[in-house]
């Protein structure tokens, strides 16, 4: 049989736990759930200020009355289910639900034989208190929560649409397990503007639109064991202007060998040196040979002038 609460009137104090005298600023019924809400009412399950139950009515009573109220209480007179079940604050004012409303809040549990046992605030703030599974733990609103979605499974959500900051996390965190993001999500890194995001399975963005060349710094040594393809348009850049450089190295048996030895300058004059060479800039112009026996010299200086080693002029 369905659980069913009585709040018209139906329901007896069986036994009360932390008997408490509280003037009412409403009706209420014996057995009904109270919050303080700019007086002592009537809970309910619709709204914040009406779902932080505190205590069970006692006694019936209208506004300006004061009556006993209790902590915890055994209270019979309900169409009960299944013994063992947890209860929830109902929409219906004071009353008690077999299943959680709008701002869910477990209020206790049945007995059976038409009896429950009501608990406002149940496993809140105790040492070793349990928040039963699927029910949220609300902070603020119920835009903020926190919730066990299963054995050993915890959900932190908050609804904040206007900022990357909904949830903030102002210390050192440390996961000792995978990380998963929802497709479709992204890290922002101090702000919107840097952010780590997937676009695919087995796929990885890293984006940046600070101003300068150092939007993206990698400060220590990076192992890439794949392909590096440049967009279109877009350049491999590295050094300074002020004389410092960098170096193309490739992995020998005796130890790395540099290939390619950039080194950046004040001007528009770069040095480069090839396979170990001292880098040098670029080399002058030679005019072609004029003996019609170097044929193949001049082609040479042409070949070396399209690859850019030589100035063609």
């Amino acid at each position: 049989m369905a659980y069913t609460d009585d709040t018209t009137g139906g329901r007896v104090i069986e036994q009360g736990v932390g008997p408490v005298k509280v003037t009412l600023a409403g009706t209420v019924e014996v057995g009904d759930l109270l919050c303080y809400n700019s007086g002592w009412v009537v809970a309910d399950s619709d709204a914040t200020a009406t779902s932080d139950v505190a205590l069970v009515a006692g006694e019936a009573g209208v506004s300006t009355k004061v009556i006993t109220a209790y902590q915890e209480a055994r209270v019979s007179g309900y169409t009960s289910g299944t013994a063992g079940n947890l209860l929830y604050l109902s929409a219906t004012a004071g009353g008690s639900a077999a299943a959680a409303g709008t701002y869910p809040t477990v209020v206790g549990f049945e007995l059976g034989g038409g009896e429950v046992y009501l608990k406002p605030r149940m496993g809140m703030g105790g040492a070793g208190s349990i928040i039963p599974e699927d029910v949220p733990l609300y902070i603020g609103d119920v835009g903020v929560s926190i919730q066990s979605t299963g054995d050993g499974m915890l959900k932190i959500s908050a609804d904040h649409t206007t900022s990357a900051a909904a949830i903030n996390m102002a210390d050192a965190v440390t996961f000792s397990d995978n990380i998963t993001m929802a497709s479709g999500k992204v890290i922002y890194l101090k702000g919107t503007g840097a952010k780590l995001a997937s676009t695919a399975a087995g796929k990885v963005t890293i984006a940046a639109t600070g101003a300068g060349n150092d939007d993206i710094s990698m400060n220590g040594t990076v192992t890439l064991t794949d392909n590096v393809t440049l967009a279109t348009g877009k350049s491999l850049r590295g050094g300074s202007s002020t004389g410092a450089g960098f170096t193309v190295k490739v992995a020998c048996s005796t130890a790395d060998q540099t290939v390619i030895n950039c080194v950046g300058a004040t001007g528009t004059s770069p040095k480069l040196g090839l396979f170990g060479a001292t880098p040098v800039t670029r080399p002058a112009h030679i005019p072609n040979a004029t003996v019609a026996t170097v044929t193949k010299f001049n082609l040479l200086l042409t070949r070396l002038r399209g690859l850019g080693i030589l100035a063609t002029a």
